[in-house]
């Protein structure tokens, strides 16, 4: 189980089913969970510890999804906006 404190999924319409976007990286090392509130956590199921928060977006994070060679993670908010994040560690 993964778990961070202060993310909150966003819900869908009425009835507030959860709205979860998960992304993993092909490798299995990488989860990616886009928040309510536009942030978005990323655990290294490999290293264990807490997630690494990034913040950027402004809206509920939509989608989240990591590059074929798991360098570069692509995310993208309700409200239209995209980002690349690298996950090399020299940027």
């Amino acid at each position: 189980t993964l778990r961070a404190p202060g993310l909150v999924i966003g819900t869908i319409g009425s009835m507030g089913r959860g709205r979860c976007h998960v992304g993993a990286s092909c490798d299995g090392r990488f989860v990616a969970v886009g928040a309510a509130d536009g942030a978005l956590y990323v655990w290294d199921i490999c290293g264990g510890g807490p997630p690494t928060v990034l913040r950027h977006h402004r809206d509920a994070v939509v989608a989240a999804t990591f590059s074929c060679d798991v360098s570069v993670l692509v995310t993208a908010d309700k409200g239209g906006h995209v980002a690349l994040w690298s996950l090399l560690g020299d940027s």
